[in-house]
């Protein structure tokens, strides 16, 4: 009313801003034998569609057996994704990406789990059987949309990261090559592991070959601006908006 002073109402955040959905999950193994995990994603499947579960390792000195990964609808089975994989350093990876298809029959409303199979792998016959703790960690994406339909298009361009305390760029040119910048310095000659590196697109997945290193990579598409590192303990890379082809 006239007179009055004017007094501010603090926001509730809560109430006004809206959280983005997470689609990554924390999963950790720490003792021999298999343990069943399982993940709420009802806030993600609203709809039938193509989904993937990648199970990526971020730390720890054991690998990881996934199987039985399975989409569920209050607590029941409805899609299950055939065979199983593994994780941890990029030469232990194999088939950790796993297809969960949701056809229009299969969708309802109600609560959607992903469960899986997780166990550590066999150490290997140079390492101490009687090492403890068993110790890996890492975390379980579930992805939709382009993760399954991108194509050589999408992944053109560069793309920035952190890792390690260092700044990267990936630039993937349209001839199958790739560049890299290291805190804004291209590297060249001797310096450059990728100097021989080709990469191709396949069922969405960004697959690039590193002779130098020996090592494959792979990446996905979260979304149109967002890359991740399907078989590297690296944070997701953004793309850098002026510089795509």
């Amino acid at each position: 009313t006239s007179g009055e002073a004017a007094t501010s109402i603090p926001l509730n955040r809560k109430k006004f801003v809206r959280r983005i959905p997470t689609r990554d999950f924390r999963w950790e193994i720490d003792h021999t034998g298999p343990v069943t995990v399982e993940y709420d994603v009802s806030h993600l499947v609203w709809k039938a569609s193509s989904y993937r579960a990648i199970f990526k390792w971020m730390q720890g000195e054991d690998g990881v057996c996934i199987r039985d990964v399975t989409l569920c609808l209050n607590g029941e089975t409805v899609v299950n994704s055939p065979g199983q994989g593994a994780t941890g350093y990029i030469h232990n990876v194999e088939d950790n990406l796993f297809a969960l298809n949701l056809p229009s029959s299969g969708y309802e409303r109600g609560t959607w789990t992903v469960r899986a199979t997780l166990g550590n792998l066999p150490l290997a016959a140079d390492r101490d059987i009687e090492r403890q703790p068993i110790s890996c960690v890492g975390i379980m994406l579930f992805e939709e949309g382009l993760v399954s339909s991108a194509t050589d298009e999408d992944f053109l361009g560069s793309w920035k990261y952190n890792h390690d305390g260092l700044r990267y760029e990936r630039h993937f040119h349209s001839d199958g090559t790739m560049t890299m910048t290291r805190n804004g310095r291209l590297l060249t000659g001797s310096e450059d592991p990728f100097s021989e590196s080709h990469w191709w697109v396949d069922h969405g997945i960004l697959h690039l070959s590193i002779p130098r290193l020996g090592i494959d990579e792979q990446h996905v598409l979260r979304d149109a601006d967002t890359l991740i590192f399907v078989n590297q303990p690296y944070e997701n890379a953004t793309r850098v908006e002026t510089d795509r082809e």
